[in-house]
C-alpha cells in the first residue's frame, strides 16, 4: 500500500529533472508539481488558492488549507513564494492571461475539476496520482513513494534547516513542530555534500 509507505526526500537537481519532462501542453499540471513541491502544499490544498490570493510584489501567496477548511495563518503575511519557482509560475498567469484575457479564479482549474470528480466517489479516485505518476515515469524507472506527499515533506524538511525553521515550517508548511520534529528532521544528501565540500578544502589547504 503506497500510502505506507515511508516519504522520500525528493532533492531539487532530482526534481528538476522530472519538471523538465512536462510538455507544452502540460504547463498547468508542471506548474502544480511545482506548487506541490516549493510551497508543501497538499494535494488538494491548492483547490482554495486564486490568482487573487497572490502578491506577486511581494512574492508570497496567501494559501489554503484543505485539512483545516480555511487560509493559513500567517498574520496576513502570507507564505513565500521560492525565486526558483516564481517564473514557472508567471509563465503559466500569462498562459492563462493570453488565453482568457485575465487571470482570475481558482490558479489550478485542472485540479479543481478532478477534486468535483473525486467527490463524485466519496473520495479521491486516484486519477490525480496517476497522471502525475505517468509524468515522473517518463524520467524515472519507478515514481517515489507517496508521490504527491513526498514532494510536501520535502519542503518541510528543508524549511527546518533555516534559522527559527521548525517554527517558520509550523507556520508555512502547517505541521505542529511536534509532528514535524518526530516525522520530518534527517539527513539528507546535500547535508552530506555540504561535510564533502568542507573536507574537501580542508584537505586542500
Amino acid at each position: 500500500d503506497i500510502e505506507t509507505q515511508k516519504d522520500e526526500m525528493i532533492e531539487l537537481p532530482r526534481f528538476r529533472k522530472v519538471l523538465d519532462g512536462f510538455t507544452e501542453d502540460e504547463l498547468q499540471q508542471k506548474c502544480l508539481f511545482g506548487y506541490w513541491r516549493f510551497l508543501g502544499a497538499r494535494k488538494f490544498d491548492p483547490i482554495g488558492d486564486h490568482w487573487e490570493d497572490i502578491d506577486f510584489d511581494k512574492g508570497v501567496v496567501h494559501r489554503w488549507c484543505k485539512k483545516k477548511e480555511t487560509k493559513i495563518d500567517t498574520g496576513g503575511r502570507g507564505c513565500p513564494i521560492d525565486p526558483e519557482f516564481m517564473p514557472l509560475l508567471i509563465q503559466w498567469r500569462e498562459r492563462v492571461i493570453a488565453e482568457k484575457g485575465e487571470a482570475t479564479g481558482p490558479i489550478f482549474p485542472w485540479l479543481n475539476h478532478y477534486y468535483e470528480k473525486s467527490l463524485d466517489k466519496a473520495g479521491d479516485d486516484g486519477r490525480v496520482y496517476r497522471y502525475f505518476k505517468f509524468r515522473v515515469e517518463r524520467v524515472e524507472d519507478e515514481a517515489w513513494p507517496n508521490l504527491i506527499k513526498s514532494l510536501r515533506s520535502s519542503r518541510s524538511k528543508e524549511y527546518r534547516r533555516l534559522k527559527n525553521g521548525s517554527f517558520l515550517e509550523s507556520i508555512w508548511i502547517g505541521h505542529s513542530e511536534e509532528v514535524a520534529e518526530k516525522h520530518y528532521d534527517g539527513l539528507l544528501e546535500s547535508d552530506l555534500d555540504l561535510v564533502r565540500a568542507t573536507s574537501s578544502k580542508g584537505e586542500a589547504a
